[in-house]
């Protein structure tokens, strides 16, 4: 495993030694820093086209929120003026799709976190957990999406919008959610499923 946080100087022969890229960088409302050369766009781009894997991890997601095809493969986003929060309170995460290999065998968890409401998505996630947005934390009063899948390509993306900090990703359910959702986008699969 490596970490950079300047991934604008990656490049294709650089990324060809992975099975999964991982997101949880952002640099929200600073243009300038996404503005990658054109190689490493196109470089990125054809990693997940091609067969591999990226996994964003709640703001990760919207580190590039000025590129339509890094929406494509994210399946979700902020979007300034639509997407929000209330402050980090409890709340249950529902598993919706137990068929998935993500989250086949989890259990509904509770966390303490933020809780996005109305990201805005892209048609072809596949949404695997909800979580219900309470109006007496600044929510929507409806279930909202935090973890789902796309594909990208030949690619496998999943999305994890949850987990803003250190402590939240303490808890066993984002761990067991994480460790599953990092394993299917590198391989397609995930082996406690042959357990």
């Amino acid at each position: 495993m490596d970490v950079t946080e300047r991934p604008e100087a990656s490049d294709a022969a650089t990324l060809q030694k992975y099975d999964v890229l991982l997101s949880n960088w952002n640099t929200f409302g600073k243009p300038t820093v996404t503005n990658w050369p054109p190689a490493m766009r196109a470089a990125f781009l054809d990693f997940v086209r091609c067969g591999k894997g990226f996994v964003s991890v709640h703001s990760g997601s919207s580190s590039c929120y000025d590129r339509p095809e890094y929406q494509q493969l994210a399946g979700g986003a902020w979007k300034i003026g639509q997407t929000g929060h209330g402050p980090p309170h409890e709340f249950a995460v529902k598993i919706i799709n137990a068929n998935h290999p993500i989250t086949r065998g989890l259990t509904n968890f509770v966390t303490t976190d933020e809780l996005w409401h109305r990201t805005a998505l892209q048609a072809n996630i596949e949404i695997l957990a909800t979580a219900f947005s309470a109006p007496e934390w600044k929510g929507t009063g409806k279930d909202e999406p935090v973890a789902f899948t796309t594909k990208f390509g030949a690619g496998r993306c999943f999305n994890l919008l949850f987990s803003h900090d250190v402590k939240a990703m303490n808890a066993t359910g984002f761990q067991q959610m994480f460790c599953r959702g990092v394993e299917w986008a590198a391989t397609g699969k995930v082996l406690a499923d042959k357990n």
